[in-house]
C-alpha cells in the first residue's frame, strides 16, 4: 500500500499566530507516525495576500486535496469557514474524513 497522504484543516483566521501551533504539532505527529502530511500553512507560504479568505488559498487548497487520502479537522474548524469549504471538498473527493489522529492510526494501524 501506498503511504496514506493527509491534508490538516483547521482554523487560520482570527487564531494567534493563524493557529500555527496546532497544525504544525499535528504535522509531526503524522509524520512520525508514517504519514505523507499537506500543512496549509507550508503549502499556502509563496500566495501574497493580507486576505484570509482570498479564493487563491481556497485554489491551492483543492488542489492539494486532490492528491490526498484524508483529512484531519483539527478542534475548532466547524467555525471556521475555510476548514468547513475543505471538509466539504473532502467529501465530494470521497476522502476519509478524521477529527482526530487516534482515529487515523485506527483506520491504517496495519498498514503503516
Amino acid at each position: 500500500m501506498e503511504t496514506p497522504i493527509v491534508y490538516i484543516a483547521g482554523p487560520v483566521s482570527g487564531q494567534p499566530d493563524l493557529n500555527r501551533q496546532a497544525f504544525y504539532a499535528a504535522q509531526e505527529e503524522l509524520n512520525a507516525l508514517g504519514f505523507d502530511v499537506r500543512n496549509p500553512h507550508e503549502f499556502c507560504i509563496g500566495i501574497k495576500s493580507s486576505d484570509p479568505s482570498d479564493p487563491k488559498f481556497y485554489k491551492k487548497g483543492f488542489q492539494v486535496l486532490t492528491e490526498c487520502t484524508d483529512i484531519l479537522l483539527l478542534d475548532g474548524w466547524a467555525y471556521s469557514n475555510g476548514a468547513q469549504v475543505e471538509r466539504d471538498a473532502a467529501v465530494l473527493f470521497k476522502l476519509g474524513i478524521f477529527e482526530s489522529i487516534d482515529d487515523l492510526k485506527l483506520k491504517y494501524s496495519n498498514e503503516l
